[in-house]
Order: C-alpha cells, then structure tokens, then sequence
C-alpha cells in the first residue's frame, strides 16, 4: 500500500503535466479538476481504513468540492498583483477557513452535493474573466519536483486519516494538492491569466470528481468496492465527453 501511495498520485501528475504542455492551460486544469489524485486517496482511505470510513470520506470529499473551488478563486485574484509565495498562502488560508466552516454542514450526500453542484455553478462567474491574450512560456523542468510534491502530500493526508475522523480525512483528500502544484509552476512560467485559464478548466474538471464521489458515496453500502470504483471512473469520463459534446455543439451553432 505505501507504494501505491508513493507512486499513483505522481504518476498522475507527471501525466496532467505533460498534458498541459501539450495541449494547454485548460486542458491541464480539466484533468486536474478531474478524480487523478482525490479519487485515489479515498480509495486508499477505505482499503485501509474500512468501507464504512470511505463512504463517510467520500461524503466529506463532495463538500471539500467547495474548498477546493474557495482556494483557486483564491490564488487567482491574488496572482494578479502579488507573488506566488503569497497567492499560495492566501489561497491556503481561506481553503481552512472554509473547510472549518464546511464541518457545520450536515454530512447528507444530497446536502453536500447540492452545496458542491452550487459552487461548481458560480465559480466561473466569480474568477477573473479569460484575457485572449498570447501567454509567454519559461522553460522549467520541474516535473520531478511536481512528482515529490504529490507524493509527499498523498503519504501525509492518508497518514493523517489514523488521527483524525472521517470527515476531516474527506476534506483533506480535496486538498489542492495537484492544484497548488499547477498553479505555482504556471504562474511562474506563464503568469495570472495562465492561471485563471487553468482555474476555468479545473472547475469543469470538478464536475467529474463530485461525480466520482457520488458514484463511491451511494454504491460502496451495496455493491463490490472496486466495481463501483470503476464505474465512478467511467462516470466520470463520461461528464466530460458531455461537456466536450455541448462545447462543440456551441461552437457549431456560433459558426
């Protein structure tokens, strides 16, 4: 199990990274919104901890949607006039002070997957608007440094899931950890609009993991573990191939 915390999460990393270069900044945030490193960590959750610790995490994870959500609107509007040591800090703080308050919401899947729905739906009205703007790129090998990041978080947090309950564990799973990482380096390298261009793509991506979460929060009390692991998967490829559909749909329908 400790390989499999060392090496899952930073393999998806490595992925969405090489993605981003190739593809683009929301591209990279797609798959970064998407269940790569959360999904993962509550699975090892419950593997470790039991099922019953998992659907409880997976419950918690759904709300922490919004913290998730709190910390990139966050960074954002802060990495338009301040460093990214500071638009990390900032972004980090109010990621607590959401998730403490997070807590006092009632742990009812419908609850928190109305509150995370609401928040996938505001989001984007909130971040900075899309500049169309070219975007310069620094050449900065830094995916190894990506890697040990995503490590070291996924080994803390599922440690961390001995000491504190499962809601906590659950809050913690949706920590920004593959989020931090892409915001830093692209902010670094590209700049704030690159940022908020990743933001956008994250939210949609955070479509899927609130999908992944429902699909392990009401079939794990009733089903094989790994055949509803698997269909959250498949559930939440298919929220993006319908937002891929609808997108080119748009852009018919403008044309």
């Amino acid at each position: 199990m400790l390989i499999a915390k060392l090496l899952i999460v930073p393999f998806f990393i490595l992925l969405v990274s090489l993605a981003g270069r190739r593809w683009g900044n929301k591209v990279a945030g797609i798959l970064s919104g998407m269940p790569v490193v959360a999904g993962p960590i509550v699975v090892l959750m419950a593997c470790e901890q039991g099922v019953e610790f998992g659907l409880h995490a997976a419950t918690a994870g759904i709300s922490g949607v919004v913290s998730l959500l709190s910390f990139g609107i966050t960074y954002c509007w802060l990495s338009r006039s301040c460093h990214w040591s500071l638009s990390f800090l900032g972004g980090i703080l109010v990621w607590m002070v959401t998730s403490v308050l997070l807590t006092f919401v009632p742990q009812n899947l419908y609850v928190v997957s109305v509150v995370a729905i609401l928040g996938l739906i505001l989001t984007p009205l909130i971040l900075p608007k899309l500049s169309t703007i070219s975007l310069p790129t620094r050449q900065f090998n830094d995916l190894a440094l990506r890697m040990l990041t995503g490590g070291i978080f996924t080994l803390t947090v599922t440690t961390l899931a001995y000491v504190l309950n499962s809601q906590w564990s659950g809050l913690l799973a949706v920590f920004p950890i593959i989020g931090s990482v892409m915001a830093i380096f692209t902010h670094i390298m590209q700049g704030s609009e690159a940022v908020a261009m990743l933001y956008h793509g994250t939210v949609r991506g955070l479509y899927s993991l609130t999908t992944f979460f429902i699909a392990l929060a009401t079939g794990w009390n009733s089903f094989d573990f790994w055949s509803v692991v698997v269909v959250g998967v498949l559930m939440a490829i298919m929220v993006q191939l319908v937002f891929y559909f609808i997108s080119r749909i748009s852009v018919a329908i403008k044309i």
